[in-house]
């Protein structure tokens, strides 16, 4: 086999970018009827003596995984639909953002021409369809408001999707589902454990986003009682990424660390 040792049943990897998941029964039969090779457990391995990386490290040269190597690359080979990422942004979600940003720069230019502060409504209006874009409005300079909806524009033409848009549509959805969990606790003494699995249910329905009853506890009683501590938590889960960067990155004006 190419890029691999073979000591019996013990597959031996290269090097990997990342720590290697268990496979499941059914899948790894699957794997081993279509790669014509077996693969091995962690636990067969430890059994038989072999050493066995733990799920906490990183793959290092030389260290066994469980999964077939690809015989042209020599790297592990990884199914893609177990395999669950965040997607990039629609068109459709990066010019509805665009505009967002420009009812966000038409009311600053507003306010700073001397006008009336925007009407309830109409600010009602925008937290509506964006929550948590308030926040945005008080805080994100107006250059900054600016360079994000050039950006956003030319991203849903084609360009460049950066980091920051997709960060910033899982962010609306996640403070949307957010605010209905909140809502939803409000009206209770306590939640059961069929109420937080519905909530959690309907929160992924109106979100688009896997959210479970861990995300509806978190919302009920958030980290020193910031609901965005609770949402940024969840971005960062998902994106695999520090919250404090996340949050650094979508609201640039306000001191780092802070929810």
């Amino acid at each position: 086999m190419r890029g691999a040792e073979r000591a019996g049943a013990r597959v031996v990897a290269r090097g990997g970018a990342g720590p290697l998941p268990q496979v499941a029964v059914g899948m790894r039969r699957e794997l081993e009827r279509r790669e014509g090779r077996r693969m091995v457990s962690r636990h067969s391995l430890r059994r038989r003596g072999l050493p066995g990386p733990s799920a906490r490290d990183p793959p290092r040269p030389g260290a066994v995984c469980d999964w077939p190597l690809e015989p042209r690359r020599g790297r592990p080979f990884r199914p893609r639909l177990t395999m669950e990422r965040p997607r990039f942004p629609t068109a459709e979600e990066l010019v509805a953002l665009s505009r967002k940003y420009e009812t966000i720069a038409g009311l600053r230019r507003a306010r700073q021409a001397g006008g009336a502060v925007a009407a309830r409504s109409e600010l009602r209006a925008l937290a509506r369809e964006f929550p948590g874009a308030l926040r945005e409005l008080d805080t994100v300079a107006l250059t900054e408001v600016d360079r994000r909806r050039t950006a956003l524009l030319a991203a849903s033409q084609g360009g460049p999707i950066e980091a920051w848009m997709t960060w910033m549509v899982a962010y609306h959805a996640t403070m949307r589902a957010a605010l209905l969990v909140k809502a939803r606790i409000a009206r209770v003494d306590a939640l059961s454990a069929e109420e937080v699995t519905t909530a959690a249910r309907d929160a992924s329905r109106v979100s688009g986003l896997p959210l479970d009853d861990a995300f509806v506890l978190a919302v009920a009683r958030p980290p020193a009682g910031r609901l965005n501590a609770a949402v940024f938590g969840v971005l960062g889960q998902r994106f695999g990424v520090a919250p404090e960067r996340i949050w650094e990155e979508l609201f640039p004006a306000r001191r780092a660390g802070r929810y």
